[in-house]
């Protein structure tokens, strides 16, 4: 009998293997979208980061880059919409919800490191290299925080158990939900996959609230800042939105208080979100550039459940 695999060997074996059956092989090689980026981290930038705790890099992205990262949020909800269909049961990946309207909306998708390999080399090889003037370590991508946000309406009948509820983004801090157990000096990094205005809920942050900390609450499956924290301490005329154009790339630390609209307008509102952390905070192992950190008894891996349904899909098209 041979060997078992190792988890590192049998995770890149199915890793890649959806890969090739999804798209085919011209995506096994996928060029680095670092070439043809514009713009860099400067000193005042830096400065910027630590005062407001964010940059924000309009068009970082080229146009014709924008088209690919377009094409690949397009494929790979068509694959979990139509899987979810075909196997009568919700992805666990895809975050649906209900508006009281009855307008249908793809909130968002998690995790998204096992099904792109573009989306995976901008965590792996492109934000690290501009994060490098912000950590004192090599950043590494934690891939099961990572996510792809849609806010994006559907027009057909899913025939599937979905649950009311808005496309909104609470007022919240990200760290609240890795205080006490997460690696320290998180980063957030926003790919703008679509122009964000403040139609379609482009986020707004509140510049310097990295350096406070602020009492949250719970809002049904999430965190928010609470009622008498954000009256007496938050002014809304302080916070500032996000806009842009597709390309555009933000980067905030973990601690800063922000949010998002709902999507108003009629198309998408897209952008990939990443968690990353200085490799010397991350405990355990990191593989290709990504960790997996988990509280204590944590949840059992999304893609190890969905990925069987989604091969299953794949083999019935």
């Amino acid at each position: 009998m041979g060997e078992l695999l190792s988890p590192a060997d049998t995770y890149n074996f199915v890793f890649y293997s959806v890969i090739f059956l999804c798209y085919g092989s011209e995506y096994i090689y996928v060029n680095n979208m670092i070439d043809g980026m514009n713009g860099k981290i400067d000193k005042s930038k830096i400065e910027k980061f630590h005062d407001d705790g964010y940059i924000f890099l309009p068009s970082y992205y080229t146009e014709e880059q924008v088209k690919r990262l377009q094409s690949e949020s397009n494929d790979i909800l068509q694959m979990l919409i139509e899987s979810s269909i075909e196997n009568d049961r919700l992805s666990n990946r895809l975050n649906i919800t209900q508006r009281e309207d009855g307008t249908t909306i793809v909130y968002s998708m998690s995790p998204f490191f096992d099904l792109s390999l573009l989306f995976r080399e901008i965590g792996t090889e492109d934000i690290p290299a501009l994060h490098q003037p912000l950590l004192d370590s090599k950043s590494i991508a934690l891939g099961n925080y990572s996510q792809l946000n849609y806010k994006q309406k559907i027009d057909r009948d899913l025939s599937l158990d979905i649950e009311q509820g808005s496309d909104e983004w609470p007022i919240h801090s990200d760290w609240v939900y890795f205080e006490g157990w997460g690696p320290k000096n998180m980063l957030i990094t926003v790919v703008f996959i679509d122009q964000c205005t403040q139609e379609n809920g482009a986020i707004e942050v509140w510049p310097e609230t990295h350096k406070e900390s602020f009492t949250h609450s719970k809002n049904g499956q999430d965190l928010e800042v609470s009622e008498a924290e954000f009256e007496e301490r938050l002014d809304p005329n302080e916070r500032e939105h996000i806009v842009g154009p597709a390309g555009s790339v933000l980067i905030f630390d973990s601690r800063l208080v922000h949010s998002s609209g709902p999507n108003n307008s009629d198309g998408p509102r897209r952008v990939l979100t990443y968690r990353h952390a200085p490799r010397d905070n991350i405990e355990g192992e990191v593989f290709e550039g990504v960790a997996r950190p988990n509280p204590s008894g944590g949840g059992f891996p999304v893609e190890l459940i969905e990925s069987s349904y989604e091969l299953e899909y794949i083999r019935n098209k």
